[in-house]
């Protein structure tokens, strides 16, 4: 759901002599904090400095980057050489590294055919899978419209676990180095739970990457007594699924905290979402949506970042910090602890 995207220096002269300066930022704050990754040249200063914009615009543009988080990856080249680049063949180099390039309309018109769409063109032979579009038109091309379209698009019963995870959660794993849950039964269905760790694990960011840390806030349903949903039950199940699932992983695990904290269900809220970085995922049931065998549409919905959500998480934190975490059990470079909280007035 976040696509890698490109700016050709130039287009950003173009871009403000052509007059769409303004919307051309605009339409990239709407998308890249929640939709994109800006694939950053190591010197893309320098090259911003030769690229003929002028000194307000270069210094609106490195305030613009600064502002808010947005997700950028650097790159280890000098950038592409677009004056180079006169058909789909030249591409072909750089196809897989990036999915959209935003570029000055003389380079776009090299790439079109009749079979474009007014706001992207593409390769027609369908060998190099890039989207080139102007700057400003980053919210309309075909690529752009569709991760926007699934950020607000219910999960249909008819999409397996394994495609919800692939096409609306696994990019913002990848990129994102704080991951926080918050399902009310996240911790006593275990197969949502189980698909998710595994797949942080399998399929996220890859080993010898920075930390990544995973908070994961859900419930049980008494602290003490008999049941499979007290509170050292639900822990106990935690744990050994982990170790399962540990022993399952052949290749090297990333480097990743996970921290499970348990509450009793009069103490938590209702709603049930997740955050990547400063990305909030509204789930309707939470992680069911990577359960199988379901039997009705879930809602999802993305946001670059809730103040209200970010509110909600500040009070569970506090709760956490009243009592002792658990100690953490270490499997290499993944790391967990599954911590109980007693329920309100509890003596």
């Amino acid at each position: 759901m976040l696509l890698r995207f490109v700016v050709e220096p130039e287009a950003l002269k173009d871009l403000a002599h052509s007059g769409n300066w303004d919307s051309f930022l605009g339409g990239l704050e709407l998308f890249w904090p929640a939709h994109g990754i800006f694939i950053m040249p190591e010197d893309f200063d320098g090259i911003l400095d030769q690229s003929g914009l002028d000194s307000h615009r270069i210094s609106q543009w490195r305030q613009f980057m600064l502002a808010g988080q947005k997700r950028t990856f650097p790159h280890n080249t000098r950038g592409i050489d677009w004056a180079e680049k006169q058909s789909w063949h030249d591409l072909e180099e750089v196809n897989g590294q990036f999915d959209l390039a935003l570029l000055q309309q003389t380079t776009v018109a090299r790439f079109r055919s009749s079979n474009d769409t007014e706001y992207c063109a593409h390769d027609p032979k369908n060998q190099v899978l890039i989207e080139i579009t102007r700057g400003d038109h980053i919210l309309y091309t075909c690529r752009s419209r569709r991760v926007q379209d699934l950020g607000s698009k219910s999960v249909t019963p008819e999409e397996p676990p394994r495609q919800v995870w692939e096409e609306r959660l696994r990019d913002h794993a990848k990129h994102s180095t704080s991951v926080l849950l918050v399902d009310i039964y996240a911790a006593r269905n275990w197969g949502g739970l189980r698909l998710f760790l595994e797949k942080l694990v399998t399929d996220g960011r890859k080993p010898g990457e920075d930390l990544q840390t995973v908070h994961i806030y859900s419930t049980y349903e008494s602290f003490s007594g008999m049941g499979n949903n007290t509170a050292a039950n639900v822990k106990n199940s935690i744990n050994d699924g982990v170790r399962q699932l540990r022993k399952e992983f052949r290749s090297a695990v990333p480097n990743l905290e996970v921290q499970v904290h348990l509450f009793h269900t009069s103490n938590f809220p209702n709603d049930r979402w997740m955050r990547f970085d400063d990305n909030v995922i509204e789930l309707g049931h939470g992680l069911e949506v990577l359960e199988p065998g379901r039997s009705q549409a879930f809602s999802f919905s993305l946001s670059a970042r809730d103040e209200g959500r970010q509110t909600q998480e500040a009070r569970l934190r506090s709760i956490c910090k009243m009592h002792k975490n658990d100690d953490a059990i270490s499997y290499g470079t993944f790391k967990l602890s599954v911590c109980t909280r007693p329920p309100p007035n509890w003596r």
